[in-house]
């Protein structure tokens, strides 16, 4: 094999990456593949030694009028030495249900801590 081929798919690949992230709205509109996000805020979740997870939510904004609206949630997790975001898309439907869901496991929570303080 040709000792320049694979020099030349990296430089396709970074290429097919650089597009990606010049004309999606940076890295975080081409890994959505959205045409743009608006930030809504993150949550830091309890620190863990030296590992930090944060989620981050975004309202999605589509390319098209017609597509539906969708909520992006970032999951990010850093290190000193590493950095790790997970990005999802989830339908506004989702976005509720996930919702209700965090605010039942949260009431859930405080009730088992109320009963210990009784208890």
């Amino acid at each position: 094999m040709p000792s320049y081929i694979i020099p030349i798919l990296f430089l396709i690949i970074f290429v097919l990456i650089l597009y990606r992230v010049l004309f999606k709205k940076g890295y975080r509109g081409s890994m959505r593949g959205m045409k743009d996000s608006v930030h809504i805020g993150e949550v830091g979740a309890r620190e863990l030694w030296l590992i930090k997870t944060k989620f981050r939510v975004h309202k999605l904004v589509p390319k098209q009028e017609s597509v539906e609206q969708s909520v992006g949630i970032e999951l990010v997790t850093t290190t000193p030495f590493s950095f790790q975001m997970t990005p999802m898309r989830l339908s506004v439907e989702q976005a509720q249900e996930l919702g209700e869901l965090l605010l039942e496991a949260a009431e859930e929570s405080e009730k088992a801590i109320n009963r210990e303080d009784i208890g």
